[in-house]
């Protein structure tokens, strides 16, 4: 179910980070879902004939001293804030960017509310609490970012690592997505082993990964028999035991 729905809004919010980094003036880093999919789709589609999924949010690592700047930016871009996150609605079927007033108009079913999230670099003076990761000034004070399709991408390394310290709490559903994500990132991507080891070392804060059952129907979804399943899933065991973590 994760994958399906996935595929039927993945484009809005794709067309959305494009628009957005096209116009974007001071320091950013692409974080979560996205920069997962940059990082694995072409070998993914190389190796299933298919797209990896995208995100329904788009997350980025931030310098908190730009903080109100992003802010005036999102609104001057038509997105509203709630709290710490910023928001707009597009109708489901035709992706059409709708106001909040004629989102009101349509059932839920019909909308998609797309999240915008900010990720500091340290705690900054502000009326409302963002959430600030020591990843996110790791990667700005050692220039951990990579270029790729246009776009400035936390480096894999910390990606990696972001991905698994989230699991800790997380709803369901973006638990499935991103062991998804850790799975194909583990499979695709070339750590470097002296950085990763470093980062794990100092940052990492969850050690133990529990594979949801769940997750082979989202593998058979996207094109893996059960034979490639064991393969992907032995894999990443092996991986992340190797570095000290406990996968059950």
């Amino acid at each position: 179910m994760l994958v399906e729905r996935y595929d039927m809004i993945r484009w809005i919010s794709w067309r959305e980070l494009r628009k957005i980094v096209k116009e974007l003036e001071f320091d950013y880093l692409l974080l979560g879902g996205w920069a997962s999919h940059i990082y694995i789709n072409e070998e993914f589609m190389e190796m299933t004939r298919r797209e990896y999924i995208g995100s329904r949010d788009i997350d980025f690592g931030i310098r908190s001293l730009d903080l109100k700047s992003w802010e005036e930016f999102l609104k001057s871009f038509g997105y509203q804030q709630i709290n710490f996150r910023f928001y707009k609605f597009f109708l489901f079927e035709t992706g059409q960017e709708i106001d909040e007033k004629t989102a009101n108009r349509y059932p839920m079913h019909e909308l998609f509310k797309l999240y915008v999230d900010l990720i500091l670099d340290k705690r900054a003076k502000s009326n409302v609490i963002f959430f600030d990761d020591p990843l996110v000034l790791l990667s700005f004070s050692r220039g951990f970012r990579m270029k790729k399709e246009g776009i400035y991408l936390v480096i894999p390394e910390v990606l990696l690592t972001m991905k698994i310290n989230a699991l800790e709490g997380r709803d369901p559903e973006k638990y499935l997505k991103d062991i998804l994500d850790i799975i194909f990132l583990i499979e695709f991507v070339d750590f470097d082993e002296d950085l990763l080891r470093e980062i794990f070392s100092t940052y990492l804060k969850n050690r133990e990964i529990e594979i949801p059952e769940e997750i082979k129907y989202e593998l058979r979804i996207l094109g893996f028999d059960g034979r490639q399943m064991n393969f992907l899933l032995r894999n990443l065991k092996i991986f992340l035991e190797k570095r000290g973590l406990t996968v059950r």
